[in-house]
């Protein structure tokens, strides 16, 4: 009667923090992923959208106006951007102009001309801001239902 010796289980991110005297990170970590689970969309292809949000396609065409936001230890930079959209099809949301102007965040443009899905959130002053934006040739699907309104997680302008 021979030996005979277990395979050792496959070595997972679990397993090496564990390893690595990281039980408290571990934890937490665990933790919380089984918060955020519920909150992390399933297909990053589908689109979600609160019900005060308008979304719709079309193409920018960026004014090329940077607004630099200084951010702590951020190596790239970000800042403000404006750009006129030319509105293709809105899906949902009130109806908007063909042109309309709209601000984004980010380290740098958007592309000019290329037809993308976005989802934009109406501002005071007559502008938007867009929340997200999808490449239409990515296919991008929106989701059936709006979620209710989150709370921002940053800064408004």
């Amino acid at each position: 009667m021979g030996v005979r010796f277990l395979r050792p289980a496959p070595r997972g991110w679990i397993s090496r923090l564990i390893e690595m005297g990281n039980l408290k990170t571990t934890i937490a970590l665990l933790c919380a992923v089984s918060i955020a689970g519920e909150t992390v969309n399933a297909n990053p292809n589908v689109v979600t959208y609160n019900c005060s949000d308008v979304v719709l396609t079309g193409k920018l065409t960026n004014w090329r106006d940077y607004e630099h936001f200084d951010i702590p230890d951020d190596i790239l930079g970000h800042g403000w951007m404006t750009a006129t959209l030319r509105v293709s099809k809105i899906l949902k949301g009130q109806n908007a102009d063909s042109k309309i102007t709209v601000r984004y965040f980010g380290h740098t443009y958007l592309r000019d001309n290329t037809k993308f899905l976005f989802v934009l959130k109406p501002l005071s002053d007559g502008r938007y801001r867009i929340i997200s934006q999808r490449m239409t040739k990515q296919k991008p699907k929106l989701a059936d239902t709006c979620e209710s309104a989150q709370q921002e997680q940053f800064v408004t302008n």
